[in-house]
């Protein structure tokens, strides 16, 4: 009953903190995307042109049209939200994350583990961060963790749709998938194996047919931006060592401890082994977020493994049940979690209401543009959901991209810079490139919270 009383305790200030801390904004240009999608579905299409939702700097554009390169799932699971009130996107993730919590507390009780290490889903600093976001790392967690309870239960060839499904949310959520194949074929339970192979290649079939029809080729999301370019072996002494990192810090040794003791245990086969493969997959994946200081970056950065972040901390649960000396020790760190988790949300909900702001300034100043000029840091806060906006980024690649010609049909164009930390070198391709390029009438140079400058474009020079 005390452990009851905890878990309870935690939940309701994890809610309560969500809901205080409601996201006033989205925070990246990823979370613009999504939504933009979302708009365009509402409207009865996967393509922006078709809707007149302008391209942002994570749309394709063809010759024929313009589409999102992120894969569908995320954003049709937004579309009864954001068709009430785009906001509530945000809501649609945390109810996501408490619904994950809900299938982790109940995995672990049927490995006979004390429910109350359910907790450390609650607390986990990268859990917690993205739960406040529209991204797809939740969801996708949600469905894979969804398919493998099922699996659990002896249900497999529903769990077959629900893990095929989490893959048209996320692509890489397949390379989980592979290893909860290849954990039935090390245990050599071919019966349930073949139940879950209908719904996976159901939404296989889905998705070619989607990559076909909608991106223009089979194989069109490999070769896109970001696509399996971004992976390669030199990438392993950054990300890998990062992630090696990161899953070791906030609950100590747990990586290490997911991978020997959940490979040791053979009924744990099923975690470990989507686990260890998606960790080697990003190894060698150039990115990870990063933040302006070694903590944020930890936080954000293991945002790749969300997927299977349940699966390494029902292991970790595992092994810390064991011990009545580990287990005391984790239920006297619960506040100190509790403290972070305030502290992440808070700090996140300050950048959020900076962006907001942000924002604002550029939509009450440009109120009459019919052409936004504009970086890519300035983009991100345009959205069709706010009014609608024609806008173009002027740098991409460290070149000046400019259509001079839609400028002079332009009525009222306007120039718009925000700075950006994540490219230090835009500044002087602006002031040396752009800015010469236009007479310009200053409309304001705002330094709070971010440094913005709107000028309207009166004339190319």
């Amino acid at each position: 009953m005390k452990f009851n009383k905890i878990i309870l305790t935690v939940l309701a200030i994890t809610i309560f903190l969500f809901l205080y801390f409601y996201p006033p904004m989205y925070g990246i240009m990823d979370e613009g995307e999504y939504l933009n999608t979302a708009f365009s579905l509402r409207k009865g299409s996967f393509f922006y042109d078709e809707v007149k939702v302008p391209p942002s700097t994570a749309t394709v554009i063809t010759e024929k049209h313009q589409f999102s390169k992120y894969p569908p799932g995320n954003s049709i699971l937004l579309v009864p939200f954001t068709s009430v009130h785009w906001k509530l996107g945000f809501l649609r993730t945390f109810l996501f994350f408490l619904g994950g919590f809900i299938i982790f507390y109940f995995l672990i009780k049927s490995y006979s583990i004390d429910p109350v290490f359910s907790v450390l889903y609650l607390l986990y600093p990268t859990l917690i961060l993205y739960s406040r976001t529209v991204m797809s790392d939740i969801p996708s967690m949600f469905f894979l963790l969804l398919g493998i309870f099922l699996i659990v239960r002896r249900k497999p060839c529903l769990a077959g749709f629900v893990l095929g499904f989490s893959i048209i949310i996320r692509y890489t959520n397949a390379v989980a998938i592979f290893g909860v194949m290849l954990s039935y074929i090390i245990k050599r339970d071919y019966k349930s194996l073949l139940s879950l192979l209908p719904g996976i290649v159901f939404f296989i079939l889905f998705n070619c047919i989607y990559n076909i029809s909608i991106l223009g080729g089979l194989l069109a999301p490999l070769v896109m931006p970001t696509g399996a370019t971004g992976f390669g072996i030199s990438y392993v002494k950054t990300s890998g060592l990062f992630y090696i990192f990161a899953l070791n810090l906030f609950y100590p040794c747990m990586l290490i401890i997911a991978i020997i003791y959940g490979l040791k245990k053979r009924n744990y086969l099923i975690f470990s082994i989507p686990s260890l493969l998606i960790l080697l997959v990003y190894s060698f994946y150039y990115y990870f977020d990063k933040g302006s200081f070694i903590f944020e970056t930890v936080v954000r950065g293991g945002r790749f493994i969300i997927p299977v972040m349940p699966l390494i901390l029902i292991i970790y649960a595992s092994f810390l049940n064991r011990s009545k000396f580990l287990k005391t020790a984790f239920v006297i760190s619960i506040p100190l979690l509790l403290v972070l988790s305030a502290g992440i949300q808070i700090k996140h909900n300050q950048f959020l209401r900076d962006r907001e702001e942000i924002r604002n300034i550029i939509y009450d100043y440009t109120a009459d543009s019919d052409l936004i000029i504009c970086n890519g840091e300035a983009g991100e806060l345009i959205s069709p959901f706010f009014g609608a906006k024609e806008w173009r980024d002027f740098y991409a690649e460290r070149r000046v991209l400019l259509d001079t010609l839609e400028i002079k049909q332009s009525v009222s164009p306007f120039l718009v810079y925000v700075e950006s930390g994540k490219h230090p070198d835009e500044l002087i391709g602006y002031r040396d490139s752009v800015v010469t390029l236009f007479n310009l009438d200053t409309v304001v140079v705002s330094e709070s919270p971010q440094h913005t400058e709107i000028y309207r474009i009166l004339s190319l020079r």
